[in-house]
């Protein structure tokens, strides 16, 4: 896992921290405002400054990882972290929309909401074929 936290003095809201378990776009209030990470276990992560892992990584950091300060040159510039390796985008839908998960390594089970079939129309099939169908 690996740990996200910003310092903020008392008027701005306090100290937070968040937890991260999976490749994303940091939520709402987290992006471009990191100053201190921590992995936990034996993960690499990457930081990016944009979203969906565009471009060259930040910073790559190796676990296990205790607090540390990211360096002043990517602070509060991180959009968005992933696991280092390959990362497998599925899409909900055929035309791609902007509504997709991001799976990592094994993976036992989708994550919540992914494992119902797709609701709209499906892709029309060619003329004159049918799954049910059979020639003798």
């Amino acid at each position: 896992m690996l740990l996200l936290g910003k310092h903020y003095t008392a008027g701005q809201g306090g100290d937070a921290v968040i937890g991260i378990e999976s490749a994303g776009n940091l939520p709402a209030g987290w992006d471009n405002t990191i100053s201190r990470y921590r992995v936990d276990g034996d993960e690499t992560w990457e930081f990016y400054d944009n979203k969906d892992y565009a471009g060259e990584p930040l910073l790559v950091a190796a676990g296990p990882l205790g607090w540390t300060r990211v360096p002043s040159s990517i602070n509060d510039k991180v959009t968005s972290v992933k696991r280092a390796g390959p990362i497998l985008r599925l899409y909900r839908h055929y035309d791609q929309d902007e509504n997709h998960v991001d799976v990592q390594g094994d993976i036992r089970n989708m994550p919540a909401g992914w494992t119902t079939p797709c609701p709209g129309p499906r892709p029309s099939r060619e003329p004159g074929t049918s799954s049910s169908s059979r020639t003798s």
